[in-house]
């Protein structure tokens, strides 16, 4: 550990965690502080064990992490330049909540927590910017719990993608934070399908190139994040229980089809739900996938898909005149 430099401590001081102190009281919090440097993949802190400081991240990325009952990793939070860690395990059991492991090399400034909860018994107005700092946490987790729970995997795939772009509306290019398998983590799916997410958003315009994400216009994906998701079929269930893998097919050959006949699936979304819905249901049960991935591959410009498609008289009617 060494000691952080004066641009570091400026950098901490406009933190959220200290924005609001005066510098008297910045200047006491900040004497014992050090600055750790963690390199990529290592572990900060880990679940369970002892709180022993409060930190607040100087540069790189962090990741949150929790391990399941079955071994399995959630990932709660990321963390860049200026973010905290740790508030809620200064009042809590004294030990860490969870796991923090560094995404790439990263450079943390850490503060005793004796030395904090001396300054926090001695400086009230400290104990009050730990506490609104807890608070933050705890909203970002509530809104991360309501997208888990309100919001399909393609919705929030969709709105992730646009936190991302500065501009509301119009086009925009704009590079992945973090790799793939992070996000996903982030996002409550697995990479794979994520993967297919990027994939169903190519007819709305994205196209995503490694960590290259170009958006036509970044108003649609406002759009498709605060819309019921339509790509995303009602999933049958095997005797198993797995999902029925033709549902997922079918949704992404009318997404497909749709797109071929330029017709414009979010207003469709909109203006006619139930025959989505219907559209959907009969291609579901259509035996005809294989012949009709092929035809789409071909560019979906001939007249053959028409004679087999039990939806072919609807989705004309749908068409552009």
């Amino acid at each position: 550990m060494t000691a952080p430099t004066p641009l570091d401590l400026k950098l901490v001081s406009r933190a959220g965690a200290l924005a609001t102190l005066p510098a008297d009281a910045v200047d006491r919090l900040m004497a014992p502080a050090r600055i750790v440097t963690v390199a990529r993949r290592e572990t900060l802190f880990r679940q369970g064990e002892p709180t022993t400081g409060f930190f607040i991240v100087v540069d790189g990325v962090l990741k949150l992490r929790r391990i399941t009952c079955a071994g399995e990793e959630a990932v709660i939070q990321i963390l860049t330049r200026g973010d905290s860690v740790a508030a809620a395990s200064v009042f809590v059991d004294y030990r860490y909540l969870i796991t923090a492991e560094a995404v790439s090399d990263a450079r943390v400034l850490r503060i005793p927590v004796e030395h904090l909860m001396a300054c926090i018994r001695a400086m009230p107005e400290i104990a009050i910017a730990i506490m609104t700092v807890t608070a933050q946490h705890l909203g970002q987790l509530v809104q991360h719990v309501e997208e888990l729970k309100a919001q399909s995997g393609f919705q929030r795939v969709a709105e992730f993608l646009a936190s991302l772009c500065p501009v509301p509306s119009g086009p925009c290019e704009v590079k992945l934070p973090y790799d793939k398998i992070l996000i996903a983590g982030r996002l409550g799916i697995t990479p794979e399908s994520l993967s297919r997410m990027f994939a169903k958003l190519k007819p709305a315009g994205v196209e995503v190139h490694r960590a290259h994400v170009t958006i036509a216009d970044v108003a649609i994906l406002h759009e498709l994040a605060a819309e019921p998701d339509f790509a995303e079929m009602p999933v049958r269930e095997t005797g198993a229980g797995a999902p029925a893998r033709g549902d997922r097919h079918a949704a992404d050959l009318l997404l497909r089809r749709l797109a071929a006949l330029d017709v414009d699936f979010r207003a469709i979304s909109r203006s006619e739900p139930r025959t989505l819905r219907e559209l959907q249901q009969v291609c579901t049960g259509c035996g005809c996938h294989t012949q009709c991935a092929g035809d789409l591959a071909r560019g979906g410009a001939s007249a053959a898909w028409k004679a087999y498609c039990p939806n072919a008289a609807v989705l004309k009617a749908l068409g552009p005149n």
